[in-house]
């Protein structure tokens, strides 16, 4: 239950791992609290694969270029994990530990989690290709809290830029 949809929860945003790149980049909930989810997912791959593709395949995979990985950091997103026996919550930049390795090992992924305060953060996203269509060859997300005219709270991740999709900051 819950593995397809995108809801409100403590405040935050709750998404299942089953959401599709292309739902998640047409919610209006995303849309109002994290517009930097639905430009990393304009931006992800050609609209038929945004379709088939899901948030959670996308992480899971584990690739160093995995699209969703940078703007998920820089939100402090946690991943929800399960076994048949017990619900686990994993800070997202403790989840990738190799190319293509994850601390799932027998366990699930049923969700990222968003905190309330991921809708306050200003975020950038670029995205270096040679086309458009293509796999990164480096991609940067920065995201930042304002209090006043003064940045504090500075995140910024990397993705294909080391072994696994890395916050730095």
């Amino acid at each position: 239950e819950g593995l397809a949809s995108i809801e409100e929860a403590d405040g935050g945003t709750r998404i299942g791992a089953l959401v599709s790149v292309r739902a998640l980049e047409k919610s209006e909930l995303v849309g109002r609290r994290n517009r930097a989810l639905v430009q990393a997912a304009a931006i992800l791959a050609p609209p038929p694969v945004r379709a088939l593709a899901t948030i959670g395949g996308n992480v899971c995979n584990a690739l160093p270029s995995a699209d969703m990985a940078p703007v998920l950091l820089v939100l402090d997103a946690v991943a929800v994990i399960a076994d048949e026996e017990q619900q686990e919550k994993v800070p997202l930049h403790a989840f990738f530990t190799g190319p293509r390795q994850t601390v799932l090992a027998d366990r699930l992924l049923t969700g990222l989690e968003l905190p309330a305060a991921a809708a306050a953060r200003q975020v950038g996203l670029y995205k270096l290709t040679r086309s458009a269509e293509d796999i990164s060859l480096v991609q940067v997300a920065i995201s930042v809290l304002w209090e006043e005219t003064r940045m504090h709270e500075v995140r910024i991740a990397l993705g294909a830029a080391s072994p696994v999709p890395l916050r730095v900051m």
